[in-house]
């Protein structure tokens, strides 16, 4: 039973019990991988009042923001954790008086408003590697890059991009990135083996080793949903994108099988996109391509 079931469950029977007031908005608070069902009704137009809560240097806060930008939702960017909410790791997305955890979930429930169907078995199962395999995968790659050049990375190249925060985390990283990287790197390894195959069945791979297994799902097609860009390939750019622009090892193996990098360079130029402050990419997106969705 999904959230949204489980809630509806609840004020009708508030209602059979003689209460006269009326039904706070649906509020959901879901966990990780939770199923959530917004309104089968709902068009672009009833994505209102959405409010995004996250950081900037978070990869699933970014795959989001690029899902949001790209379709032509407007929305409110809330640097940090959603104040009072039980669910307290990002992102965390307020639409229309519903709250919806987890960027994989994020995802696959506006798939069907966005991109006007929901989204089909093995674009899940694409989704569910991208948010519970490659980006666990480049984060932990990122952290345990040798001499923490992947943590300077992130701070130097993005961090002090993002005005006084973002220079305070640009310092932290540029500094303590040797040292941070000997303390959470195994363990980070560790978790996220066992998240991975809790999640998805399998072991985790590397970058690189994720970077085949979607070249091999593109076959000769531009985008995996055939001719034009859907959601699932803003997802997985989303999910890189950081880790390009920070030029960690992690997304320069994960751009090495020259399939990805013809996507990767397409996506960039079809979903508009700009690197955080608005500064250009250091990969130039091929010419002559225009936006199909």
């Amino acid at each position: 039973m999904c959230i949204r079931d489980r809630y509806q469950r609840r004020v009708r029977g508030a209602f059979r019990g003689g209460m006269e007031e009326e039904s706070e908005p649906m509020i959901q608070t879901n966990q990780e991988k939770e199923t959530v069902a917004l309104p089968v009704s709902w068009t672009k137009n009833d994505l209102t009042a959405c409010k995004l809560y996250g950081m900037l240097m978070s990869p699933p806060c970014r795959k989001v923001m690029g899902v949001l930008e790209f379709y032509g939702i407007n929305f409110e960017f809330v640097d940090g954790k959603k104040p009072g909410s039980a669910y307290q790791k990002i992102p965390v997305l307020d639409v229309g008086g519903i709250q919806i955890n987890d960027s994989y979930v994020m995802v696959t429930a506006l798939a069907p408003i966005l991109q006007g169907e929901p989204m089909t078995p093995e674009e899940v199962a694409i989704e569910e590697t991208t948010t519970f395999g490659a980006m666990l995968a480049l984060e932990e790659a990122t952290v345990n890059q040798c001499c923490g050049g992947g943590l300077r990375g992130c701070g130097w190249h993005v961090g002090c991009r993002m005005g006084c925060k973002g220079c305070c985390i640009c310092c932290a990283f540029y500094t303590c990135g040797p040292c941070m990287g000997c303390c959470v790197g195994g363990k980070m390894r560790a978790g996220f083996q066992k998240k991975c195959q809790k999640m998805t069945g399998s072991d985790l791979q590397t970058p690189l080793e994720y970077s085949d297994h979607y070249a091999q799902l593109l076959g000769d097609a531009p985008y995996f949903h055939g001719d034009a860009v859907g959601i699932v390939d803003l997802s997985l750019f989303g999910t890189v994108i950081l880790f390009v622009e920070a030029e960690t090892d992690a997304g320069m193996d994960f751009l090495n099988n020259p399939r990805i990098l013809e996507w990767f360079q397409k996506v960039a130029q079809v979903s508009g996109y700009q690197a955080i402050g608005g500064a250009m990419h250091p990969l130039d997106a091929p010419q002559n391509v225009t936006k199909t969705a």
